[in-house]
């Protein structure tokens, strides 16, 4: 059987360069941390919509019965409040999927570049248009930030990118909790003492 890349003329094309191995294990670190970080982070941001979104529900349903120790402006306020917080929950949420995604990503693409690498020349430019015309937005300045960073051989950068992400979703989740916990003082503090 003939040689594949001889009948495609992909002799021609520069091939792609291995990474630099201190790179190559920073990016993998990064990577595996932020996706863990992520994972956790996403985790306690649905439970806190659940469990405060439970505690809502519980109290608007005996509102009447509460009536004399808990006016329903008090509910009100708190429930505005907690329904604000649902904004940062839900754009880390977002973030969380990207983060995961970009994860499998990097994995299930070093192992298939392993596979392929011995097939010859990887075309970087055909490969980004590729990876482009399946991305939507919002993960196409993402994804064109990563090629742009391969490209350069910025191995560490995909990891960088992944790391920020992560950060970018904590401090959304930090302020979802912020919320949240000033939802649940405003029911407490709006309480009538007897």
């Amino acid at each position: 059987m003939d040689d594949p890349m001889k009948l495609s003329g992909a002799e021609d094309v520069p091939r792609m360069e291995a990474p630099d191995p201190t790179s190559f294990l920073a990016m993998h670190i990064m990577t595996g941390a932020a996706k863990n970080a992520s994972a956790t982070l996403d985790s306690l941001s649905g439970w806190m919509l659940a469990g405060f979104g439970a505690v809502l529900g519980l109290t608007i349903s005996q509102l009447q019965g509460l009536s004399s120790i808990l006016p329903p402006s008090t509910v009100r306020w708190a429930g505005i409040i907690y329904v604000t917080s649902v904004i940062p929950a839900f754009v880390a949420k977002v973030i969380a999927a990207a983060v995961a995604a970009s994860a499998a990503g990097a994995t299930d693409g070093m192992a298939i570049g392993e596979k392929i690498g011995a097939w010859g020349p990887v075309d970087t430019e055909r490969l980004h248009r590729e990876i482009s015309g399946g991305t939507r937005w919002p993960l196409t300045w993402v994804n064109h930030k990563s090629m742009v960073l391969a490209r350069e051989g910025d191995t560490s950068g995909l990891g960088r990118i992944a790391r920020d992400r992560a950060t970018m979703q904590m401090r959304l989740v930090l302020l979802q909790t912020l919320l949240t916990a000033i939802a649940g003082l405003v029911l407490i503090l709006g309480l009538k003492s007897s």
